[in-house]
């Protein structure tokens, strides 16, 4: 799954006011619940099966940050090579540079 995916996946997430009238809509009437569900939209249906997941946003957005993970690192790897050459371009002295950024980071 991808990161945009995810994001999707977040924006499907029932809100307070939707999840409220989903209850009140799947608890009201002598019909069946499950009858009821199968009346209902696609959407509607995941709505429905992520109300039983406790904390779905945070657990969403969690998956979201994992995948996204590994593309910002190899970003911040990226940004730190290319500065270092354009360090090492300019002053000759690149390695010594870069180990003063580090310690003063850490």
């Amino acid at each position: 799954m991808t990161a945009e995916q995810m994001e999707h996946i977040i924006e499907y997430l029932p809100t307070k006011e939707e999840r409220k009238a989903l209850e009140a809509y799947m608890l009201e009437g002598d019909q069946d619940a499950a009858d009821k569900f199968d009346g209902l939209c696609e959407c509607e249906k995941f709505m429905v099966a992520m109300m039983t997941v406790k904390h779905a946003k945070r657990k969403v957005r969690a998956l979201l940050f994992k995948l996204q993970f590994d593309g910002c690192l190899d970003s911040l790897e990226q940004g730190e090579f290319r500065f270092g050459l354009s360090v090492e371009c300019r002053c000759g002295h690149a390695h010594v540079f870069l180990v003063v950024i580090r310690c003063q980071s850490c």
